[in-house]
């Protein structure tokens, strides 16, 4: 839905465009055409018909590519009108008698929105922000996503959501808009950060692993080896298997169809998933605020790394403080 969105946002002057020549070419000749067939309209809101037919059919391409500012809330006012004059009982024309009216004039307004209100009809036909108020089943969904490595492409989709909260506030009710702020920013910054951390933890076991399997290659591994060769030099009748036997090394690279994944294989596919989840936008704006997804990842690779290395730089084993006791008790007088 939100690459959808995005679509509508960039390509919205081809929708003016189109529905520009739709309002001129077929709906204003068809209103002008319908006006001449009906019959005990007041002159007013028969005025009221042909300033709408005459606003449309003046619609052209070239104010579209000038990018001139179209505003079409005159006609969409108009035909609100009408409908209020036709629900007083002593109106002359009622509109259950001529439904192709109330068809066409509803097709127009949808038309005509598509050419100054695209925004609005965004909102309206896509908007999301109702999980503002089921922020625990928001949540859940989230932890959901994130746990099956199938969806977590996906899982962008909640911060994303997040910048739609401030759509159900009203500027009739300007204490909630606050409130509603506060929790869409805590969401968001909550989302980036959970999913910043799992790709870190993804990061320092993949790191893990390979130092598990760096490590099988040293020679002390192939100790039992020997000793297992050795005996079965010797012959003997039934040659026990060397204690702790595991794969040698590099067994994990043989297979015999690629569906089969081992541990490497599963770290690596839900990393890739979920770095193609941060970086799918640079960045979300939320309630006049811009967070940026890399940003956390980077912030909290930055706080691993630093600590692995602190690690290592001050690591101090119990030995080596042992022997400097000792130099130093020498060393008195």
């Amino acid at each position: 839905m939100e690459e959808l969105r995005g679509l509508v946002r960039r390509y919205a002057q081809i929708f003016q465009l189109y529905y520009v020549q739709y309002l001129a070419g077929f709906d204003a000749p068809a209103l002008n055409l319908l006006l001449q067939q009906l019959s005990g309209i007041p002159e007013e809101d028969a005025a009221l018909l042909s300033t709408a037919c005459a606003t449309i059919g003046a619609l052209g391409p070239r104010q579209v590519e000038e990018k001139q500012t179209l505003d079409l809330r005159g006609l969409r006012l108009d035909w609100f009108r009408l409908q209020l004059h036709a629900s007083a009982q002593r109106y002359p024309l009622s509109v259950q008698e001529h439904p192709e009216l109330a068809v066409l004039m509803n097709t127009m307004v949808f038309h005509s929105k598509m050419v100054d209100y695209l925004d609005r009809v965004l909102v309206e036909t896509s908007d999301l922000s109702v999980f503002c108020f089921f922020n625990r089943i928001f949540e859940d969904q989230f932890h959901l996503c994130l746990e099956f490595p199938a969806q977590t492409r996906y899982i962008i989709a909640f911060p994303l959501i997040c910048s739609h909260f401030m759509n159900c506030t009203h500027e009739l009710c300007p204490e909630e808009r606050h409130h509603i702020g506060d929790r869409s920013l805590t969401m968001v910054n909550a989302f980036l950060d959970e999913m910043s951390k799992e790709a870190k933890n993804i990061i320092t076991t993949i790191c893990d692993e390979q130092c598990t399997l760096s490590d099988r290659l040293l020679p002390k591994h192939v100790a039992p080896q020997i000793a297992h060769v050795v005996n079965k030099k010797k012959r003997e009748k039934k040659p026990r298997a060397p204690p702790g036997e595991r794969d040698r090394p590099g067994a994990e690279s043989y297979r015999r169809t690629r569906e089969e994944l081992f541990t490497m294989d599963k770290l690596h596919m839900a990393l890739t998933e979920l770095c193609f989840a941060i970086n799918y936008c640079s960045t979300i704006h939320v309630w006049e605020h811009t967070f940026a997804p890399r940003e956390y990842l980077s912030q909290h690779l930055e706080n691993r790394f630093n600590k692995a290395l602190v690690g290592m730089v001050m690591y101090n084993p119990p030995g080596v403080h042992e022997c400097a006791s000792e130099h130093r008790e020498l060393c008195e007088p």
